[in-house]
């Protein structure tokens, strides 16, 4: 009888698996440890050595300081428990910082506003062959430091810095947080701050609206022109209601001022010689206006007073050779000179059918519209008058 499994006689399937059995366990350790390159690659997906995520204990501090200020160090403290080695990069907005790379970073107080600063954390372990990990990272918390102009040595070295503001069309921008307390009077924070800009010699787009302030009204008539004529555009505090007498007066490059629309009242020669200041706007709350307030505007080529004036004082715009268009809806008067050298003159808005003008000290094209107001047949009615072909006509 022929044969048709031979090797059965030889040797069984349970003497099969045991002498399997029996290669795996005695040969295994020797192959293995003689570093047989066969059997290592076969394993070494199964032995796999990872660095640990580094544990970040102490994290960075947000901070405020003052520009120019010496900033405490940014710290940050980290373990790992592998034993591995740790090392550090410091980022600001970002990018890394070259050279930051130990575990505490002084941030710069060079530059106003908010910087982001957080560093990278990266924990390393010794290679052993296998295809572990051998390095992990971990991110810390971001800590802003805030920069800021909180006193007047601050501004001072700000302006010394800056590589902008020799001309008034670029101004470097000021944005202040200092305590202004009483403008008003003869001696205060606020003139300080424009003696600064004067020793400077800078141009600036002022913002104050981060000031604190004592009272409600801004401006002192003690100031003089030094620094006023260095201010492009300035924004004040909140809860302004007044403007004090002189307070921007020969302030020859202001080209904007914000907000007025909380003004009560603008005193005597308020903006006198702000010859660049081409629009002012002018809100209902305001219900007062002092003489000469606008007197040398050179620039001014419109204005519309809210209804809570009623009368012109004496001045009020003279020397305001652009100016072009008036829109009065509720004033009843309006004193000498209140337009002289006007003779851009082209429209004149009345809203009301009386109006009490004086004709003392008026320029020529003002003097002509009085004329035509007075005598025309359209006596002292309200509407609109219009410079046409060098006469008045009107109101319509």
């Amino acid at each position: 009888m022929l044969l048709r499994e031979p090797h059965k006689l030889f040797m069984s399937a349970g003497h099969q698996r045991f002498l399997l059995l029996l290669s795996v366990c005695f040969l295994f350790p020797f192959f293995y440890s003689c570093g047989n390159p066969i059997m290592v690659n076969l394993l070494s997906p199964f032995r796999k050595t990872n660095a640990l995520v580094p544990d970040i204990i102490v994290q960075p501090v947000s901070a405020s300081y003052d520009f120019g200020d010496s900033a405490a160090p940014l710290t940050v403290s980290a373990t790992a428990d592998d034993g591995g080695t740790l090392s550090y990069q410091w980022y600001k907005n970002g990018v890394p910082i070259p050279g930051e790379t130990s575990g505490t970073c002084a941030p710069a107080t060079d530059s106003l506003g908010n910087c982001s600063f957080h560093v990278v954390v990266t924990n390393t372990i010794a290679d052993n062959g296998d295809r572990g990990n051998k390095s992990a990272t971990a991110v810390s918390n971001a800590a802003i430091i805030n920069t800021s102009l909180r006193s007047i040595n601050s501004i001072r070295l700000y302006l010394s810095s800056v590589s902008h503001g020799s001309v008034p069309a670029d101004p470097a921008p000021l944005p202040v947080s200092i305590g202004l307390g009483d403008t008003t009077e003869p001696e205060s924070v606020w003139i300080d701050l424009l003696g600064v800009l004067d020793e400077a010699g800078v141009f600036v787009d002022l913002d104050l609206s981060a000031c604190s302030i004592s009272g409600t009204g801004f401006g002192s008539t003690y100031a003089g022109s030094g620094g006023k004529d260095r201010i492009v555009s300035i924004v004040l505090p909140s809860g302004i209601t007044s403007i004090s007498d002189g307070a921007f007066g020969d302030c020859t490059n202001l080209v904007g001022i914000r907000p007025l629309d909380g003004l009560i009242s603008i005193g005597e020669a308020a903006f006198s010689g702000c010859a660049k200041l081409a629009r002012i706007d002018l809100f209902g709350s305001l219900n007062s206006i002092g003489a000469y307030a606008f007197a040398d505007c050179g620039s001014l080529n419109r204005i519309a007073m809210p209804d809570g004036i009623t009368s012109v004082d004496a001045g009020t715009f003279s020397g305001c050779g652009s100016l072009a268009t008036v829109i009065f809806p509720a004033v009843t008067s309006i004193g000498n000179s209140a337009f002289a050298s006007c003779e851009s003159l082209s429209a004149i808005t009345l809203g009301k059918a009386d109006c009490d003008i004086s004709t003392g000290g008026q320029s020529e094209r003002f003097k002509d519209f009085i004329g035509f107001y007075i005598v025309s047949p359209q006596n002292a009615a309200a509407g609109t008058y219009t410079w046409n072909a060098g006469a008045w006509t009107g109101p319509h």
